[in-house]
């Protein structure tokens, strides 16, 4: 065991199940299972209009009719800029400090715990932050079925969990099809902007999408347009005590 009490050697089983699109179907794998069953860890039947609040749930018909109302305040806050993504933003640090640099730019964040993310959203509320929205959906599920394709710019994973486990390995969001689900929601020479304190699941992280075939490698000089961006507060404490952070810039490919 490390010091911070996790293993020391992280692995990949090829015969382990991995993350498809039956799990969309299934919600086997999907963080928290299916979003349409989320509905009580959020505590909003439908995301309060005045609160900056994504829910999947909200773009499906439930009998009430308002699915076309929501689907439309999606793209409208969708069409006010360039949008960034942050998936797993943990106390949002790093997403708020991009918030506010950036009033230009949309962000939509994504954050299973609900905890950290009611953190953000008070955030958002008090200050305000017109520029940002937050969700406790799983991401790769709004990327396949609720984002539109190409629709953001920049997309950010720092530090994801990396599932030790070799049942957990369908939760990584690294596998062969969440790279395409990644992929899905990048718009062409979109930067996928990637950082991991665990040197195996970096390994994987590059084999997976060089096999996607749909990025370019990685590339030291796309860091210089993400120049003014801040370490996460996970990131800053592995600085503190020694532990290295591997950073990856991807570009997504044109095609």
């Amino acid at each position: 065991m490390t010091r911070r009490g996790i293993p020391d050697k992280f692995t990949v089983d090829p015969a382990a199940p991995t993350f498809g699109p039956e799990n969309l179907e299934t919600g086997k794998g999907l963080a928290g299972g299916n979003p349409f069953q989320r509905l009580q860890h959020s505590g909003y039947l439908r995301a309060p209009l005045d609160k900056p609040l994504f829910q999947i749930a909200d773009l499906e018909p439930n009998g009430d009719g308002l699915h076309d109302f929501y689907r439309q305040r999606l793209a409208d806050f969708l069409a006010r800029g360039p949008l960034e993504i942050e998936i797993g933003f943990g106390d949002g640090n790093f997403l708020l400090d991009r918030v506010v640099k950036h009033p230009e730019r949309q962000f939509i964040g994504f954050e299973l715990r609900w905890h950290l993310l009611r953190h953000v959203l008070k955030a958002a509320e008090n200050i305000p932050l017109p520029n940002l929205w937050v969700s406790a959906d799983d991401a790769r599920y709004a990327l396949a079925r609720s984002l539109p394709p190409g629709c953001a710019t920049v997309m950010h994973v720092l530090l994801p969990d990396p599932w030790w486990k070799r049942r957990h390995q369908h939760k990584r969001m690294f596998t062969d099809y969440s790279v395409i689900l990644l992929a899905r929601g990048l718009a062409p020479d979109g930067i996928l902007h990637v950082r991991t304190d665990v040197p195996g699941y970096a390994e994987l992280i590059e084999d997976v999408i060089r096999a996607s075939g749909l990025f370019r490698p990685h590339d030291d000089s796309l860091a210089a347009c993400l120049a003014d961006t801040i370490p996460t507060t996970r990131e800053a404490w592995c600085y503190e005590n020694g532990f290295p952070i591997f950073t990856f810039y991807f570009q997504r490919l044109a095609r």
